[in-house]
């Protein structure tokens, strides 16, 4: 199922009963690299990467949908705005939970620039990538299926499949 259409045929117009959310990840974030991180591959099926805007179909218990993620904020003020495509609580409220685990939204990335201070390198590195974050997986099997897919086919093959 193509994410555009199940959102209304074009990014800008919904139909049906809808979701939206805001979700205020821990700063700093780079919100931008990870979505072109999810745009890895021109062949991509799952993850579609627009612009600012980040479309994937979740399965949850309830069924499948689909969900729209927008960078509406700033490295330093990070914001995304999240639409589904079910006002069912329990599905929307498992959809935003995944999209917070792909973004790593709650990660404390603090130790992180405590431990780079101290080593040359790192201090360098955390300055020029900063608010850059490990983008996660919406499930454990969806991580699991990667990393044996990745041993195994290159990476372009792997985005077909």
């Amino acid at each position: 199922m193509n994410p555009e259409l199940a959102l209304g045929g074009s990014p800008g117009r919904p139909v049906g009963s809808m979701a939206e959310f805001e979700i205020r990840p821990t700063a700093p974030l780079d919100v931008a690299a990870s979505l072109a991180f999810l745009s890895r591959c021109r062949d991509e099926s799952v993850d579609v990467v627009s612009g600012d805007t980040w479309r994937r179909l979740f399965v949850t218990e309830q069924g499948g949908v689909v969900a729209e993620a927008r960078s509406a904020g700033s490295v330093d003020a990070p914001l995304v705005i999240v639409r589904t495509s079910t006002d069912e609580p329990r599905a929307a409220q498992a959809v935003l939970a995944a999209v917070r685990r792909v973004l790593n939204a709650d990660a404390d990335p603090a130790p992180w620039f405590e431990a780079a201070a101290r080593v040359p390198v790192l201090r360098s590195l955390a300055a020029e990538r900063r608010g850059i974050r490990p983008v996660g997986t919406p499930s454990a099997f969806e991580a699991l299926v990667w990393a044996i897919t990745g041993q195994h086919v290159a990476l372009g093959v792997a985005c077909v499949l």
